[in-house]
Order: structure tokens, then sequence, then C-alpha cells
């Protein structure tokens, strides 16, 4: 595979009197996964190149054709991107977040196991009861993507059962750092390995259940990366552990208010928990969506998710012909929102689905009152789930929010946040919280490993913020 041409890497000009990494790089697994984005951070700029990820395909045992990544394309491009990132050069991944890597094993796209995990979900909670999994794992043993019910699915789909085997099993993201790096040691990175409940095993008794009792214990026998870690590869360049993308939008959003929402394909809600707080999962948070997210350096999250809106909101800008430029002036003509209040929470992201939902809106409503229609009632459904969220946890409902990602453009949506009673607060470049939330940290780590006081996280999106101009 060839090398990714990034251009010349000139140094970067001193920030607040440090010196820069000789380069900066970022790669983020962009909307749907079929496309990595990589962003190189200039004096003069930010340049992205899109990169399309070509799939592969593995038979089950029943002889279904599952989607899967190429794992020798990924260890191709990680290492192509390192050798761009070069000596002394530093490089920020943001990986997918749910996929499990097997050893041995086609690396199974997340989405491919859905139709099988949510049986495997239901079978579990039926020994033990999900607000008894939840406490314990602070919602991890009741999530979809938790490890141990990929396990399962690999077993059942594959043949490949991780148990009997002794095969490594860890996150993608960390197969990703390890291939960067090519250390020959995987190392988890801690804030996925808390979603995917690797960190401690769930009940025992649901392992023997699910025929996976030789794995009881295992997934907690892992070598983490700490809150401040790089990991230098053998051309001399720095990489940052590979971790979930949204984790470092939330801390941006962080910067302007303790409640953000992030957005994309996805919206959901983020509170941070303060230094004072000590939050722990109890039973009521289940039912309010409630999950756990540590993203180290100190900081601490309770996230849930809203829905996919953003899915709706593509597939009526799709069926319009409209660029998103023109979507949201167009749905300020028609706001404050007088009409009906549309279940766009209910909308299958698949295609046949979303095309038949917004054809019907439209002709229903008319263009631009469509538009108006999806934005005003996504606000209210984001409304609604911070009431539920503010209420479980006992704390005030914010007054204020922070919005970052795709939706930050969307002045639209803002205005409809407003008319739901929130003041809505704009970081700087929010609608790059993604990449520059991920350059910031690269940064902020680096710094500590020059030696120098380094930089915090402020400082270092702030330096990232200028190089955007």
């Amino acid at each position: 595979m060839s090398a990714v041409s990034l251009g010349p890497r000139p140094r970067i000009a001193p920030v607040q009197g440090r010196l820069f990494p000789s380069s900066l790089i970022v790669a983020v697994f962009g909307v749907g996964r079929d496309m990595l984005s990589i962003y190189r951070y200039t004096a003069s700029g930010v340049e992205k190149t899109d990169i399309s990820i070509p799939w592969t395909q593995a038979e089950s045992q029943d002889g279904v054709a599952l989607q899967c990544w190429d794992a020798e394309w990924l260890e191709g491009m990680m290492h192509n991107l390192v050798d761009e990132a070069g000596e002394e050069g530093l490089l920020g991944l943001a990986a997918p977040g749910a996929d499990l890597y097997v050893e041995g094993c086609p690396i199974l796209h997340y989405r491919t196991l859905m139709k099988r995990i949510p049986d495997l979900v239901a079978r579990a909670t039926e020994i033990v009861p999900a607000e008894h999994l939840y406490v314990d794992l602070g919602g991890a043993a009741v999530q979809p993507f938790n490890a141990l019910y990929q396990c399962v699915a690999y077993r059942d789909l594959l043949g490949c059962n991780p148990a009997e085997d002794g095969r490594t099993v860890c996150t993608l993201v960390d197969r990703l750092t390890e291939w960067a790096c090519r250390t020959g040691e995987v190392r988890a990175e801690l804030q996925m390995a808390q979603s995917q409940g690797l960190l401690q095993p769930c009940q025992e008794e649901v392992y023997q259940a699910l025929g996976l009792a030789a794995f009881y214990g295992r997934l907690s026998d892992s070598n983490f990366f700490g809150a401040d870690d790089l990991v230098r590869a053998p051309n001399g360049a720095w990489v940052m552990p590979a971790t979930h993308d949204s984790v470092w939008a939330r801390l941006i959003g962080y910067l302007m208010a303790p409640w953000v929402l992030w957005t994309g394909g996805w919206i959901g809600w983020a509170r941070l928990i303060g230094e004072d707080e000590q939050v722990l999962p109890v039973s009521s948070f289940l039912g309010a969506g409630i999950a756990f997210e540590g993203v180290g350096n100190g900081v601490a999250s309770v996230v849930g998710n809203v829905g996919m809106h953003g899915a709706v909101y593509s597939a009526l800008r799709a069926h319009l012909g409209w660029s998103f430029d023109q979507m949201s002036p167009a749905a300020q003509r028609h706001l404050p929102w007088d009409g009906e209040r549309l279940d766009v929470e209910a909308v299958k992201p698949e295609e046949g689905a979303l095309h038949a939902f917004v054809s019907g809106l439209v002709s229903k409503l008319g263009r631009e009152r469509a538009c108006a229609a999806v934005v005003a009632s996504s606000a209210l459904d984001c409304a609604e789930a911070l009431q539920r969220a503010s209420s479980a946890l006992e704390v005030a409902c914010p007054s204020e929010l922070a919005v970052v990602g795709g939706w930050y453009h969307n002045r639209a949506f803002g205005e409809a946040l407003g008319d739901c009673g929130f003041k809505v607060d704009y970081p700087a470049f929010g609608g790059s919280a993604t990449e520059d939330g991920v350059a910031a940290e690269a940064l902020r780590r680096w710094s500590i490993q020059e030696g120098a006081s380094g930089l915090t996280f402020k400082q270092a999106h702030q330096a990232i913020a200028e190089m955007r101009g």
C-alpha cells in the first residue's frame, strides 16, 4: 500500500513561547466509518485529506456474508501515518468506539453483529437483573457493545471462541495503536476498556450461561496506558494512544459549560463531574440512559444518547438537494415552531426508512417547514433527555449548554434550543471539535514529554485554534 502524501513538514512556529513538534497529524474515522480523514496542523492552517476505507467480507458458519475491517489495510495505514509524522512528529488517532479485535479472527464491523447481540443482552439480564449489572459495571454490562456479547457473537458466527482458544481480546483502538507503534505488545486505553466492560468481569453466572465460563476474569488482565502517555514509534514519532473520537470533543465543550451536546449522526449529552462531586452508578440511572466515561487527566463525565437525529437531517438534505448552509436559514424562517412535533428518535437509520420518512415529510409540510420541524423536534428531544438526566442525577436542569460537532454550524438548532429555554454557547471552532480535541490532547501530552511545565488542555486548544486563525 502506498504512503499517503500530506505534503512537506515545515517546523511549526512557536506558540506561547513553546515549540511545537516537527509535525502534528490527526487521523479520524468518519461518518459511517467509510472515510478516514487526515488533518495536518501547520503554521498556515489545517490541511485535510479524505481516504475511502475498503472493506472485506467473511463468511459466517451458516453461509452469511459479514462485513469486516480490512486488517492489512488498517495496519498499513497506521504505518503510513507514523511515517508521515516523522522523527519528533506527533500523531493522534480518533478511532471507532465499539469494535472489538479478537486475535486470529476477521475484524467484524460492529453493526454486522447487531442482529445477534440484543438476544445475548436479553439472556444476560434474565440471569442477573439489568440494574444489578449496571451498578456493578457502570452501565457497561448492559450495553450491546460490551466485549462479553461481542465474544459470544464471534464464537457463534465464526466458530472463533476466545475463551477456549486463549486468544488476545482487546478493543480495535488498542490494536491500531500497536500497529502504529509496532511495540509487539497490545496495551489498553482506559476509557475504551471501561466502556466495553474490559476493566472487570460481570457476574460469573452470566459468563457460564452464555458459554464463556473459561473467560471469566480474563478481561481484567490488561496493561493500561496512563492519562499522560504517548508511545514512541520506531522512527522517533510520538503517538497518542487511540481512543473514541467524541471524548475529546466533549472536553472542548467543557471549556464553555459543564453540560455539552455532542452532535453529528448521533446527538448525545454529557455532563462534567466536578472535582468535589462523587457520582456513582445507581439503578435509577439505568432508565435515564446514563453511562460513565473517564477520559483521564482527572476528568470524568456522565453521558447519554438522545438519538440518531443527524441521520434524519442528512437524509432530508439529500432529498432536498440543498447544502446544510441552505437548510439552517430555511428552518429559522419558521421558528419558533408552531407545528406538529415529529418522533425523530423512532425513525430507523436505514436508507429505505429514512427516505420514506423525509419524502413524506416534505410532501406534507413543504421544504422549509420540513427543515424547521426536524430541527425543532430534535431540540425538544434534547431538552427532554436533559431533564431526565438531571432529575436522575438530582441536580438542576442546565440553563446553559455548549454545542460541538456536526450541528455546531446549524444555528437554527441553537435557536430552537433557545426556544426550549437554554442559553447556547459555541466554543471556538466547535464544528471541528473532534479533530481539534484530539490534536489538543496530543499536544498537551507532548508538552509534558518534552520536560517543560506542560500545557493545560485549554492552552493546547488555544494553540490549535490559533492555527485555524
